[in-house]
C-alpha cells in the first residue's frame, strides 16, 4: 500500500530527497521522477530492495555489502537534487 501521507491519486506532491528515499523504501513498484529528469525517465524500487531506472538498469543498490558502483541516488548532490522529487503519474 502506498503511503497516503505523500500520495493520493492526482496529487504529485514534491518531495525532498530525504522524503523520497524514505518513501521509495516503503513503497516498492511506485515510479519516482525528478524535475531534472526527462518526461520519460523515472526510478522504481523493486521488491528486491534495489532501485532501477525506466529501462530496468540497476540505479541504486544501497543494500549490498560490497560497493557495486550503483549509487545513482547518493551521487546526486547539491541544491538542485535536494528537492523536486515526485511520484510519476502514468
Amino acid at each position: 500500500m502506498v503511503d497516503r501521507y505523500l500520495y493520493s491519486p492526482g496529487n504529485t506532491k514534491s518531495m525532498s530527497k530525504d522524503e523520497m528515499i524514505v518513501f521509495i523504501k516503503r513503497n516498492s513498484n511506485v515510479k519516482i521522477t525528478h524535475e531534472m529528469f526527462a518526461d520519460f525517465e523515472y526510478i522504481v524500487q523493486r521488491r528486491d530492495g534495489r532501485v532501477y531506472d525506466e529501462n530496468g538498469n540497476l540505479f541504486e543498490d544501497s543494500y549490498s555489502k560490497h560497493r557495486t558502483g550503483h549509487d545513482s541516488i547518493r551521487i546526486r548532490m547539491g541544491r538542485c537534487w535536494e528537492t523536486g522529487w515526485s511520484i510519476k503519474e502514468d
